[in-house]
């Protein structure tokens, strides 16, 4: 995250909206939710489903309960003197950024690939925390393929299987599938 902040020309934000690039930056899973990153501070805007687990789970990011979604995101624009703001061109909709673009007239939205291609080059390049947790991911699967192997039965359903594969992920150390 603070690459990307470290990245940002002054008076700029990232909008990152989708939940793939909210989970890279975060390393935090959810359906909903609005990361805003700024050059000084980055912001996490979720609802109450995932409010209490996000405090506890995200470091280095303000976690932010849901109330007013266009109050709050214009209230952190005008406090950081945000001017333009990158938005994820490959995966947010027209409507939705004709949306934003009709809440927050006075700032322009950069409709480029700018973001998505620094998130992609950012996913490119793996951190040793990545790659720590890339080798604990195969730890874990190659324990769970042993598990599931010694345990399938002839006449075992493929749905039987696939039980039996989430249950040893999960068993093994797995945060889910």
């Amino acid at each position: 995250l603070e690459e990307l902040a470290a990245w940002l020309p002054p008076r700029t934000a990232a909008l990152v909206t989708s939940a793939l690039s909210r989970r890279y930056l975060l390393g935090f899973p959810s359906e909903d939710g609005v990361l805003l990153v700024t050059g000084e501070e980055s912001y996490f805007i979720i609802d109450a489903r995932y409010y209490d687990d996000a405090c506890r789970r995200i470091k280095g990011v303000r976690v932010t309960l849901l109330r007013d979604m266009r109050a709050q995101l214009l209230e952190l624009m005008v406090t950081h003197n945000v001017r333009n703001v990158l938005v994820e061109a490959d995966r947010m909709t027209v409507r939705e950024l004709a949306a934003y673009e009709e809440q927050f007239h006075y700032a322009q939205f950069d409709r480029s690939d700018a973001l998505a291609d620094k998130l992609g080059q950012m996913r490119m390049i793996k951190s040793a925390q990545e790659l720590r947790c890339i080798c604990e991911a195969q730890r874990i699967a190659d324990r769970a393929f042993s598990r599931v192997m010694s345990s399938v039965k002839r006449g075992m359903t493929e749905k039987q299987v696939a039980a039996a594969v989430n249950f040893c992920l999960l068993d093994e150390g797995s945060e889910g599938m």
